[in-house]
């Protein structure tokens, strides 16, 4: 994985979408986070609380270190158990399902034989979690 978050910045609107995924609250990214960073004129589960309702606007980026390393970590677990898709460009950076592109120059190009086996390994995880979700 690349760390191209670190120095392109992860938007309010991702960090929201990984943070509904993992359940992370603003009460608990605050008790994990304080600390490590500054925040001036609200509390850090303010803080947390307007980044994970997008305000003033999903497009607005992260300016602090430790909460975009949060982020990676959170991207790392759910990819390396398969239930999250990275970049369909291979950089390894978080882009949403359905195949999106993470960055506006990232382009679709070949899997590779290692990215096409870890593709079928995560759709064969998600069916047979289908399936006995089905029969339990």
């Amino acid at each position: 994985m690349t760390n191209r978050e670190l120095w392109e910045g992860v938007s309010y609107a991702k960090f929201a979408a990984l943070a509904r995924r993992m359940g992370w609250t603003a009460e608990y990214l605050a008790g994990v986070l304080r600390g490590k960073f500054e925040v001036r004129g609200e509390t850090f589960e303010a803080y947390f609380d307007r980044v994970l309702h997008c305000r003033p606007g999903g497009e607005v980026v992260i300016p602090f270190r430790s909460v975009i390393e949060h982020f990676l970590v959170g991207v790392e677990h759910l990819a390396r158990d398969g239930k999250l898709a990275l970049c369909a460009c291979g950089c390894g950076s978080f882009a949403g399902g359905g195949g999106r592109l993470a960055w506006e120059t990232c382009s679709r190009k070949s899997a590779s034989v290692a990215q096409l086996k870890a593709l079928e390994k995560a759709r064969r995880l998600r069916w047979e979690r289908a399936t006995a979700r089905e029969d339990g």
